[in-house]
């Protein structure tokens, strides 16, 4: 038997105290406050909820000027094998204007790598403009999560005793051996920021002009309802024509997690579960944990393995349309939980250091006018 683990990320900590606390007051007035502040922080998450649905509807409408895109991470327990039952551009411009969303997790998503990416995107004219939005933590189930679901429901009712077994139930399934090193490829190029964790949204403009033909104008705002405000680039001065030159190293696998002798003695235990009588499956197991021996002893071959189908596709993408883009898009609670609402309507600061030696900072508070 196996205990999962807790994710803490997909619990609303707000939430979770404000029941604490509603259980705990039996004085109707009291009560009253607590639920209002309560339909407050609701109300907030919502709000970005929805504003998520009017960007995903505008790339839906104008599928020329739009395209939505929204980043999640699948529950890897659905496609843990033996499973016992008990669009592409195709070589076009992109559209100008890119909206991702994604669930405000700081290691694979909210981090000035990811940020920094995007205004690359946008430097090199793949994209006019990006918005990139999170929702609340706790508050982040989509609608990509459904397409999850359906997988889960899958395998409900199927059998997946092999890897390729597994593939065959999942339409259109992608295998990604090779994962390049984007971390240190962009690590040089980075100015040093802080506070970029705290805003719920990020806008980045292509602003080119004849002396700086990269120039990219970047805003950020705590939500949706505020106006947007300046912040400077995360980049480092004139890098961004560099960045192509040299494409990113691949990620070495690393097998020191892959306990190997635990998968051949388990094994012999499945072989008793399989349903194939000409004993491919088991044929299968074996020879995977004898490739995975013979590729954990050879430093040479495990970088083989790990670069695999590598591809860099940066240098191919095809720059925007340049198309018009009018339609931009625009004591009662106790301390603990008054100082996480505060911190939902507190203005985020945004940090920069531009100089090491110096360390100078900049702060970023200049509220951007005409921009939606």
């Amino acid at each position: 038997m196996t205990q999962g683990e807790n994710d803490e990320f997909s619990k609303c900590n707000k939430c979770a105290l404000f029941t604490r606390v509603l259980v705990r007051t039996t004085d109707v007035e009291k009560r009253r406050l607590i639920q209002e502040q309560r339909e407050n922080h609701l109300q907030r998450q919502m709000n970005e909820r929805a504003d998520y649905y009017h960007k995903r509807n505008l790339a839906r409408q104008f599928q020329e000027k739009y395209v939505s895109l929204i980043i999640d991470g699948m529950d890897q327990k659905k496609t843990f094998i033996p499973h016992f039952i008990g669009r592409k551009a195709k070589g076009k411009p992109l559209p100008p204007v890119l909206f991702l969303q994604a669930d405000n997790c700081w290691r694979e998503n909210k981090n000035k790598f990811v940020l920094a990416f995007c205004e690359i995107l946008v430097s090199l004219e793949i994209f006019n403009e990006i918005q990139f939005s999170f929702l609340y933590v706790g508050h982040t189930h989509e609608d990509v999560d459904q397409y999850f679901s359906k997988l889960a429901n899958t395998l409900r009712r199927n059998e997946a005793e092999t890897l390729p077994d597994l593939l065959h139930l999942i339409p259109g399934v992608t295998e990604i051996r090779s994962v390049l090193d984007f971390r240190k490829w962009l690590s040089p190029l980075l100015n040093n920021v802080s506070g970029h964790t705290q805003p719920l949204q990020y806008k980045m403009i292509n602003n080119k002009t004849s002396t700086n033909p990269s120039k990219v104008d970047l805003f950020y705002r705590g939500c949706c309802t505020e106006s947007w405000k300046t912040m400077g680039s995360l980049l480092k001065t004139k890098m961004t024509q560099r960045i192509i030159a040299k494409r990113p190293e691949n990620v070495t696998a690393n097998m020191d997690g892959f306990d190997l002798s635990t998968l051949e003695s388990r094994i012999n235990t499945w072989s008793m579960m399989f349903n194939h009588a000409d004993e491919s499956s088991i044929k299968w197991w074996r020879c995977f944990a004898k490739e995975m021996v013979n590729i954990s002893q050879s430093e040479r071959r495990l970088r083989l393995y790990s670069s695999r189908g590598s591809r860099w596709h940066l240098p191919h993408f095809s720059r925007c349309h340049k198309e018009d883009t009018e339609h931009r898009v625009g004591e009662l609670l106790g301390p603990d939980l008054q100082d996480l609402l505060n911190g939902e309507t507190k203005e985020p600061q945004y940090d920069m250091y531009l100089s090491n030696a110096s360390r100078h900072v900049c702060k970023f508070t200049r509220t951007a006018v005409g921009r939606d």
